[in-house]
């Protein structure tokens, strides 16, 4: 390298959902990388496979929350792209099941929706508090 010269330092802009800091525990480490490679899908024939920066955030903020807060160890769930920017997030142990779906849109509401083995679907609007809670009673 010249002397005369500075070195040549390449710009490279922060993504809009970039966090420079936070914790994790060693337990949702994996899991939060399964969720970042959401947001480098390929959109696909008409569906928006991409996760929204406001549902990958959510997302986000649920899984640490619930990490957080639970004592054991989180179950590993599914994520999946809900074709419209967001994201859900799927659960199942002994027949039961529990689904949150983070919303593309800041003006749609999250929801959980919970099944007993062979019983009926119940849901309600999504909050940390009823997440804790389900993810509860799907270790039970």
């Amino acid at each position: 390298m010249d002397a005369a010269r500075p070195p040549i330092y390449q710009y490279r802009p922060v993504v809009a959902c970039h966090r420079s800091f936070v914790t994790a525990s060693t337990d949702t480490i994996g899991l939060l990388s399964e969720l970042d490679a959401l947001l480098t899908l390929e959109n696909y024939n008409g569906f928006t496979l991409q996760a929204s920066p406001h549902s990958y955030k959510s997302a986000r903020d649920y899984i640490e929350s619930a990490a957080r807060r639970i004592r054991m160890r989180i179950l590993r769930p599914e994520f999946e792209p809900d074709g419209e920017g967001g994201i859900d997030i799927e659960w199942e142990k002994n027949g039961k099941r529990l689904a949150l779906s983070c919303r593309a849109q800041e003006d749609q509401p999250d929801f959980i929706s919970w099944r007993e083995p062979n019983g009926r679907y119940d849901g309600r609007e999504a909050t940390e508090e009823l997440l804790i809670e389900k993810l509860d009673w799907l270790s039970r």
